[in-house]
């Protein structure tokens, strides 16, 4: 049953995720920007994190892929950061809306996102996507998951802090003041 649940909410999560990224191209936006890390890095990262984040379904469609079997209680677990991780990415690109692309824009910053789910993290987007990793790790355990989350989280990390250095320099003393008040990821 629970494992039922899980599938229908990843699918669930993955037509919106297809959804809202189809709405923004069509309105004409380019989803695709300057990687701020090295570009094969970023191809990894960005392959990395969402080969983990497949592991979830087919974990449950294939349970010969789990390296192991966990207590039930661990695939409990599970559940948390797996449904807090869809709720905290798809109100972080509600939220972004216009503004979710894939690497540095290249053309003048909008505004600087520090309301709604902002208030709580400055990146909210890749906390979701970790806590989804994370979850992948536990419901599928195995190596190449743990690698690929590890590659994906380590990767997106150095991203991170290459965006915070370039919305410094964008946002000078707004940021550093948004910085002081909201963690990184919490």
């Amino acid at each position: 049953m629970l494992s039922k649940i899980v599938l229908t909410a990843f699918i669930a999560f993955s037509i919106i995720l297809v959804l809202f990224i189809a709405r923004v191209i069509i309105r004409g936006i380019n989803i695709f920007a300057t990687p701020p890390i090295n570009p094969v890095a970023f191809i990894i990262a960005k392959i990395c994190a969402f080969s983990s984040c497949f592991f979830i379904p087919a974990g449950i469609l294939w349970p010969e892929l789990r390296w192991y079997s966990l207590p039930t209680l661990f695939n409990l677990f599970a559940m948390l950061p797996f449904f807090s991780g869809i709720v905290i990415t798809i109100i972080a690109m509600k939220k972004l809306d216009d503004d979710l692309i894939f690497g540095l824009p290249e053309g003048s910053v909008k505004s600087l996102k520090t309301d709604g789910i902002f208030r709580f993290s400055r990146n909210p987007l890749y906390l979701g996507f970790v806590l989804l990793m994370i979850s992948s790790c536990l419901i599928t355990p195995n190596p190449i998951n743990f690698a690929a989350s590890g590659i994906a989280i380590a990767f997106h990390h150095m991203i991170v802090l290459r965006e915070e250095n370039y919305l410094l320099s964008k946002f000078g003393n707004e940021y550093h003041a948004y910085m002081k008040r909201t963690g990184r990821y919490l």
